[in-house]
Order: C-alpha cells, then sequence, then structure tokens
C-alpha cells in the first residue's frame, strides 16, 4: 500500500509536466483505492490529494499514519526535544521486543507503554495518546486491505499491508535526553536497558531522516510552522557520536 501511493504520486507528477490528468486504473473499487480514499490520500476520481502528495513524500515508516499523525493536531505544542521523542515513536524498534508482551504489537502492548510514559513530559504524553489514536483510524481504513492483502506481499519497516506497526515509546526518554543536549552516556543510560548503544546510535540516525521527511510532508501540507519546528529538531538531534563520520565509510 505504501509502494502504490509512492508510484500514484511518480505518476501523478509525471501527468503534471505533460499537461495531462492521470486517473488511477482502479479509482473506482479495489481494498487499496478504498483505503487510499478513506483516508484522504486521493479523491473520488483517483487524484491524489495535498495529503496523499504529503504521505508520498516519507519513508522509512508507514507514510499514512504519519500523515495522520501530522494533521491530528498531535506534534503541537511541543518542544524541539519533544517533537523528535514523539517522532522516534513512528520508527521501527526490534530493540522493543525485548520488553513487548506479544510479538504482534496488539492493544495490550500499547496499554503497557502508556503505562511506562507516566514518567515522560505532559506534553509529550499528549501527543503520544492522539498518535495512538490516528493510529487507530489508519488500522481501521486498512483494515480490508489487510483482509485480502498477505502480510509478507508488501511487508516491511513501514507496516506495509498489513497496517502500520504500534506506536512504541521505548527510545523516546533516550531521544528526548539526547536532544535536549545531553550526553551519550546519560541518554543511553535513559532506554532503561531497552537498546543496545548500536541499536540508539542507528535510530538516532534514522530518525534525523524521518524528520527530514516529515519536514518535506508538512511543506505540501502548507503548513509552514511545523516544518520549521520539525527542521529545528533535526538540528537538535545532529550532532556528537551517533552522527560521527564512520571508519568503514571514509575508510
Amino acid at each position: 500500500l505504501c509502494h502504490r501511493l509512492r508510484l500514484v504520486r511518480l505518476a501523478t507528477a509525471a501527468a503534471e509536466e505533460a499537461g495531462e490528468t492521470w486517473h488511477s486504473p482502479a479509482a473506482a473499487g479495489g481494498s487499496l483505492d478504498a483505503a487510499f480514499r478513506s483516508l484522504g490520500c486521493v479523491d473520488a476520481n483517483g487524484l491524489l490529494t495535498l495529503k496523499g502528495r504529503a504521505a508520498a513524500l516519507v519513508e522509512g515508516v508507514n507514510p499514512m499514519l504519519a500523515v495522520e499523525v501530522m494533521m491530528s493536531g498531535a506534534l503541537r505544542g511541543l518542544s524541539e526535544a519533544e517533537l523528535a521523542a514523539a517522532a522516534s515513536c513512528l520508527l521501527p524498534q526490534r530493540a522493543a521486543a525485548r520488553s513487548a508482551t506479544s510479538p504482534a504489537g496488539g492493544e495490550g502492548d500499547e496499554r503497557a507503554e502508556a503505562a511506562a510514559e507516566l514518567d515522560l513530559p505532559a506534553p509529550l504524553q499528549r501527543a503520544l495518546g492522539q498518535m495512538r489514536g490516528a493510529r487507530g483510524r489508519v488500522v481501521a481504513a486498512l483494515a480490508p486491505v489487510s483482509a485480502t492483502v498477505g502480510v509478507g506481499d508488501e511487508g516491511g519497516s513501514d507496516g506495509g499491508a498489513a497496517g502500520p506497526p504500534p506506536i512504541v515509546s521505548a527510545l523516546a526518554r533516550a531521544t528526548l535526553s539526547w536532544a535536549s543536549g545531553a550526553s551519550f552516556v546519560e541518554s543511553h543510560q535513559a532506554c532503561f536497558g531497552e537498546a543496545w548503544e548500536g541499536e540508539l546510535v542507528r535510530a538516532l540516525r534514522a530518525l534525523e531522516h524521518l524528520l527530514v521527511d516529515l519536514a518535506a510532508a508538512a511543506e505540501a501540507l502548507g503548513d509552514a510552522d511545523l516544518r520549521s519546528r520539525l527542521e529545528a529538531s533535526g538540528r537538535a538531534l545532529h550532532r556528537g557520536l551517533p552522527f560521527a563520520p564512520s571508519l568503514f565509510l571514509n575508510g
């Protein structure tokens, strides 16, 4: 589903450059297109909406979830560090599997996550609650697709046809600490053993790329304020050990 959305965007852009209008050949039916319409990514004619164009700019996570979160207002009122911490919960987090109660990431896991978030800043707790609400809307829209398309058909880090992964806050404390200016040692200690040092480094680097994509999506949506704050959050994140040049790349 995520890959299909990006293909629709490319086809639409090519048609616009040629001065034509492109219509999805399956716009009149099909669970994929019904899900696009339900989420507001395409209109009744199969043409990309602003929301669809924004979603097509996001990679590495489920794009429909990312844009649904952005448009839900969940990211409003957050500091730069809190914004980075909230965005980290969209990332696929293999490290969190060590503390999860179910590998499927069901509702019980999300309740356990919420209980463990009581020590996070109140604005961030509010944001995570709204993000889970946004995920529920995306899951409902993708339910027909999940029932007809195999999980492995388009699976991957962005959730694929099976829908978005749960909102996991395992690295939120570490991200909040790092983006607030703490040392890497202090930030890793904030993981409470839920991630190795290397996992945290990879997560912070992946998060920087995600923030760039989210800023581009915010610009596509016409939200200049959110774009500016996402860019500032990325700058707060990009420093120190996690972003040091790799010997393997320079050797």
